[in-house]
């Protein structure tokens, strides 16, 4: 059979195309664009980092001599509000804690508490030594299971005691993609006093990794000493020196979150699916597939300064559900804000064979989920659309305005079809900002 250009509202002429009168669920809108310029894949080079507050080890001997202690997490705000705890239970200086904020291990396979000291326990009974981790020794702390593969530690400032001229060793390793980031030493303050009287004299702040470069972020860290011995401490000896850089005596880590897209693109970008990235929507038995993705990027909403952000574009098939998928990163690579308006292209390849015209009609009514926790609606129409914007609804310089109904953050700026052989190709072009899944 021939094809046919099934549009409602907006006529146009196009050669070779035959423009009927057939309506199929009551399709509006215009004709296709001219083709879309692409952006090349960059599948490593765009990774949006972003402080995502910090962890703070405490290790306290109260009034009565009972050594406690927990990890704090922080959020990234400005002051910080503590988000979460993790508990400490010592049984003659033997820690047990969930390790959901802190992992915390030991070359013995037990972890002691002694003095405010988190150390390598090798003893049945409670010494000193509980506390510290000798030569031959090896102490771990690591990110907890609360934190998936997105999570890092930018750097972090440990309170470490030293005895016997300590020199602290450590390597750090960044276990989402399985590299040793970083290794080095630290000569520690030290004395030869074991007990609590020593006070701060033997304790040092020693910083581990930079603080806003990524390329030495890590999720665990392996202590060890090329001499004397080492607790791993949380303020627990006083009014330091020295504090750390948040002005406590606590143990800090700093944490990182980071993704990665497909594409970085810039305001006033275009990129189109690869044919790579549309394959998942290609399952046999499927009522509809797609065939075509674009993405373009227009000026900020309220706000003048654009950077370049992270984009995945993708297409699947679940049972019975043929999906689009938008992801755009809401921040620079550095960080920086963005407020993100986009316009996007949608090309579905709709199966008749052996379809009632409800069950087609069904078909080609779309549906969007706005957010991960939401549930799917139906698409809505936006309240109008510019004639400049009818030409070219993937115009990278657009400055027009596109009215959304309430509440709607992506709405459908036209729908065309056009019936070929036993398929209708079916055209949408949406207006929005945010991640929107098509269905």
């Amino acid at each position: 059979m021939g094809q046919m250009q099934i549009m409602v509202n907006i006529k146009t002429r196009r050669v070779g195309l035959t423009v009927a009168a057939l309506m199929l669920g009551g399709a509006i809108g215009f004709a296709p664009s001219s083709v879309v310029a692409t952006s090349p894949a960059d599948p490593t080079d765009f990774v949006s980092s972003v402080a995502s507050g910090h962890l703070a080890l405490q290790l306290r001997t109260d009034s009565s001599g009972v050594v406690s202690g927990k990890v704090l997490q922080y959020d990234a705000g400005a002051p910080a509000a503590v988000v979460d705890t993790q508990t400490l239970s010592v049984t003659r200086c033997e820690v047990i804690t969930d390790g959901h904020l802190l992992r915390f291990g030991s070359s013995s396979g037990k972890v002691g508490l002694y003095n405010n000291g988190l150390g390598t326990k090798t003893k049945g009974t409670c010494s000193p030594a509980e506390g510290r981790t000798a030569l031959g020794e090896t102490f771990t702390v690591s990110l907890g299971t609360k934190f998936d593969a997105s999570y890092s530690i930018d750097s972090s400032e440990f309170d470490i005691e030293g005895k016997f001229s300590a020199n602290l060793q450590w390597a750090a390793v960044n276990g989402s993609i399985s590299v040793t980031v970083g290794a080095g030493s630290a000569t520690l303050s030290s004395s030869t006093d074991n007990g609590p009287d020593a006070g701060t004299g033997d304790n040092s702040i020693v910083t581990i990794g930079s603080k806003g470069v990524t390329t030495d972020n890590y999720t665990s860290l392996t202590l060890s000493t090329a001499q004397g011995e080492f607790g791993l401490d949380g303020g627990g000896d006083g009014a330091y020196p020295r504090q750390n850089s948040i002005g406590t005596n606590d143990s800090v880590l700093f944490l990182n979150s980071s993704s990665s897209c497909g594409y970085t693109v810039n305001c006033g970008q275009i990129i189109e699916a690869t044919p790579a990235e549309l394959a998942g929507s290609d399952s046999a038995g499927v009522d509809s597939r797609v065939t075509q993705l674009a993405f373009v990027r227009l000026t900020n909403k309220n706000q003048a300064a654009c950077a370049p952000i992270g984009v995945t574009v993708s297409a699947s098939d679940v049972p019975n559900l043929d999906e689009a998928y938008f992801d755009h990163s809401t921040t620079s690579a550095s960080g920086a804000p963005q407020n993100v308006r986009a316009r996007v292209k949608i090309v579905w390849t709709v199966q008749m064979a052996g379809k009632s015209q409800a069950q087609i009609d069904e078909e080609l009514s779309r549906d969007v989920l706005f957010a991960a926790d939401s549930q799917p609606v139906a698409v809505s129409n936006c309240l109008n659309v510019p004639v400049s914007v009818a030409a070219n609804p993937l115009d990278e310089t657009s400055t027009a305005l596109i009215v959304h109904p309430a509440d709607t953050p992506w709405c459908l700026m036209s729908d065309s079809r056009v019936v070929s052989g036993n398929t209708i190709i079916q055209t949408q072009y949406y207006s929005g900002n945010g991640d929107p899944r098509f269905f």
